[in-house]
């Protein structure tokens, strides 16, 4: 019977071959990137901050805020910047959501408008909701102004020399028109009637172009072309 030991001399010695090439760690290491194909960490660019918008749209008294929180001057819509403070003042009202626009409600009533203005409403006097002013002709910033009575409001001062004056007028809760009266003088806006007005009709364009009226539970007033 012939000699296999040859033949399995020559499989073991492969089979050395090959694992000696396997335990290699030069062989089997992968190789090290070069230095010019090293990705560099790329820095993030922080996204920037969104600007306040003054007297800027909103939905709720949350999204409102000073646009100085040192020394406040307006009512702006979006973050204002919270810096270290060197002075501080009080704020110069309330800052909150109206009609859907951040609103300064000013502690004291400001300053007239040094323009003169002739009518009376928006067409005559715009409202600057965010700073709580008045400026005669320009574009009022509440939509649907002329046909709202209460919140901010500018009207033509009836008066001499006749500039525009901001007031706040707060609603005046009625149940029919009878709980409701027109004052006119600086400016028109609803009033709770007096007492001894009760009963009365208001006659159009003979008591006045504006008369009184209960809408939604609030007096409102209703205009008439005299």
């Amino acid at each position: 019977m012939p000699s296999m030991r040859p033949h399995a001399f020559l499989v073991v010695a492969c089979c050395l071959a090959a694992c000696g090439a396997s335990d290699d760690p030069a062989r089997t290491a992968p190789p090290e990137p070069r230095v010019e194909d090293r990705a560099e960490p790329v820095a993030e660019t922080p996204e920037p901050r969104p600007e306040p918008v003054v007297g800027g749209p909103c939905r709720a008294d949350a999204d409102c805020g000073w646009d100085d929180e040192c020394v406040a001057r307006a009512c702006v819509a979006g973050p204002a910047p919270s810096p270290v403070c060197e002075e501080t003042a009080p704020p110069p009202g309330t800052c909150g959501c109206f009609a859907g626009r951040c609103a300064l409600r000013p502690t004291a009533p400001p300053e007239p408008a040094p323009e003169a203005c002739e009518g009376y409403g928006p067409r005559a006097c715009g409202l600057d909701v965010g700073h709580g002013t008045c400026v005669a002709g320009r574009p009022n910033d509440l939509a649907g102004a002329d046909r709202r009575w209460t919140g901010p409001r500018c009207n033509c001062d009836s008066r001499p020399p006749r500039r525009c004056l901001f007031e706040w007028v707060d609603p005046v809760p009625c149940e029919s028109v009878d709980d409701c009266w027109v004052e006119v003088d600086p400016s028109p806006r609803p009033v709770a009637r007096p007492a001894a007005l009760r009963g009365r009709a208001f006659r159009p364009c003979r008591d006045g172009e504006l008369a009184p009226a209960c809408q939604e539970g609030a007096c409102t007033l209703q205009g008439f072309s005299c």
